[in-house]
């Protein structure tokens, strides 16, 4: 998930053959025409007719905040490279309707600013990770000193098969500076 919860427990959301899967502690289906959860016999993650990918899932808190807004056939659909690019700097999805600029439902944090899809793509090609890295965000922020025995948390990406310049872009380790529950 972007914001790093552990989708395997509790209610996921999955795109998978250009559809919205629900699934539950990674065994229970949700079936529309049912009306409820269906255990499966075997993981969703194992399902042979499924290609899951780990930038296709999100928690539910992330599908409400961001997932269900950018995939193809939304409104403001974002390229698989785009979408892992902004999740990558920390772009939000703010409702239009709520901050009064109609069409540019994307806010880059760093910058302020708010985008539409075609040009939140341009703005983060034009400027890359280096500008929005927390080092260099243009707010200053107070050093603080970790206790001894504090260890700094780091996350191992090691990228996404939906395109190989964006994969190149984002694997590597990372360590967190602050924590996002979406």
């Amino acid at each position: 998930c972007r914001c790093g919860a552990d989708v395997s427990v509790g209610p996921s959301a999955l795109w998978v053959n250009q559809k919205w899967k629900w699934v539950l502690d990674a065994v229970d289906q949700w079936q529309e025409s049912l009306n409820t959860w269906v255990r499966q016999p075997q993981p969703i993650w194992d399902r042979p007719d499924w290609k899951i990918e780990t930038c296709c899932v999100y928690c539910q808190s992330c599908w409400k905040s961001w997932a269900q807004h950018v995939k193809p056939g939304c409104l403001y659909a974002l390229s698989a490279a785009c979408e892992e690019m902004a999740i990558r700097v920390g772009i939000q999805w703010v409702d239009p309707s709520k901050h009064g600029i109609h069409g540019d439902p994307f806010r880059c944090p760093p910058c302020n600013r708010f985008f539409n899809p075609i040009s939140l793509q341009k703005h983060l090609l034009e400027h890359g990770d280096q500008q929005h890295s927390p080092q260099h965000s243009p707010q200053k922020r107070k050093r603080e000193t970790p206790a001894p025995d504090f260890t700094v948390p780091t996350l191992h990406v090691s990228g996404c098969s939906r395109c190989k310049v964006v994969s190149n872009v984002i694997k590597g380790q990372y360590t967190a500076t602050r924590w996002s529950h979406g």
